[in-house]
């Protein structure tokens, strides 16, 4: 397998990370316990050079890179937040395009600092840009067999399309694409061909560790459609189990054995609380009070679960003026989600 993607710096504050990995060295890591033959295609600075090639030796990978003068980081806050990128994107001079010429199996990724001009067989393409993905053949890309794996948000950036239906189609009458994958987050993920669509599930975990995890579910992904050459909703089953794997335990590489050590069950309508209200609870005095709450209603809202935020629809006043449409808001909700930030005296009385 050879993987075309991205080597950079990644620091969480919450919890702790810092690791140089980005979309490429950690496909390249996820998958060495399965096949031993795999190459990665990647830009890299004189300054990550050992730690690049030390990591290689460790998963047992081949690095080819190509020089640049600036280190990409993603900080996070925690693993669920939007990251700042350094430099920014539209800041970054992009040097030549890695040209990757093979007759055997290729995932290729979207880059931020360059990108990744490719002629094989066998393609997956993740874009991987949450500011603006690029049609696979934009650059001059050609495949025989084309699976294209994208989130929403990548999937309606490409088509104009607000349908998912729609993104399929729209995303299928492309040369050559044999499978489009739409990821959906705890929802699962829509796999469509010219003739079927499936619905594939995520999976439950004890602890989710979100950063790079559909790194890993594109990687497992190409191993098993395109090296395997397993059915395109089984691959992206297994996929979806190596991905759940690597969030409940953030280890690589995924070991053979996942599927069967960790036998998640899938995440269902309940778990979705789909038809169900949370309560957000905690005090919002404060800046960092205020920016908590803002965060967990955004997280909170993204998989489509309703959310009651008492700062947001009701505000700040006195006791007297806010009791009674807080605990009308509470009382239609089924789960009371609270964040416990000193104590405080009103959220402990809604907890109660």
């Amino acid at each position: 397998m050879i993987i075309a993607g991205g080597c950079y710096l990644e620091h969480c504050d919450e919890p702790y990370w810092h690791e140089l990995y980005g979309s490429g060295v950690r496909a390249a890591a996820c998958i060495g316990a399965l096949t031993k033959d795999v190459k990665l295609i990647t830009y890299a600075c004189k300054d990550d050079l050992s730690s690049l090639a030390a990591t290689a030796s460790t998963f047992g990978f081949e690095v080819e890179s190509t020089h640049i003068n600036h280190r990409t980081s993603f900080h996070y806050t925690h693993g669920l937040c939007t990251p700042l990128i350094t430099p920014h994107p539209l800041q970054i001079e992009r040097p030549a395009s890695l040209l990757v010429n093979t007759g055997d199996i290729l995932l290729r990724f979207g880059f931020i600092e360059g990108d990744a001009i490719v002629h094989s067989d066998s393609v997956v393409y993740d874009p991987q840009s949450a500011y603006a993905p690029r049609p696979f053949w934009e650059n001059g890309s050609t495949a025989k067999r084309l699976a294209i794996v994208a989130n929403r948000a990548e999937a309606k950036a490409l088509t104009g399309c607000d349908n998912e239906d729609e993104m399929l189609k729209s995303l299928l009458t492309g040369k050559n694409v044999e499978v489009v994958i739409i990821k959906l987050g705890p929802s699962g993920a829509l796999v469509a061909t010219q003739s079927d669509r499936v619905t594939i599930p995520a999976y439950e975990t004890d602890f989710v560790w979100p950063i790079g995890s559909g790194d890993v579910f594109s990687t497992f992904f190409t191993y098993y459609w395109a090296e395997k050459a397993i059915a395109p909703a089984n691959a992206a089953d297994k996929a979806s189990k190596a991905a759940a794997y690597y969030c409940n335990s953030g280890a690589l590489p995924i070991p053979v054995e996942f599927e069967t050590t960790f036998n998640f069950p899938p995440v269902g309508r309940r778990t979705l609380l789909s038809d169900k209200t949370i309560y957000l609870a905690g005090p919002f005095f404060t800046m960092a009070q205020r920016w908590l709450i803002r965060e967990s209603l955004v997280h909170l809202r993204t998989p489509g679960i309703s959310v009651f935020s008492p700062f947001h629809e009701v505000g700040i006043g006195t006791a007297q003026e806010v009791y009674t449409p807080d605990i009308v808001g509470l009382e239609k909700s089924s789960v009371v989600f609270a964040c416990l930030d000193g104590l405080d005296s009103g959220t402990l009385f809604e907890i109660g």
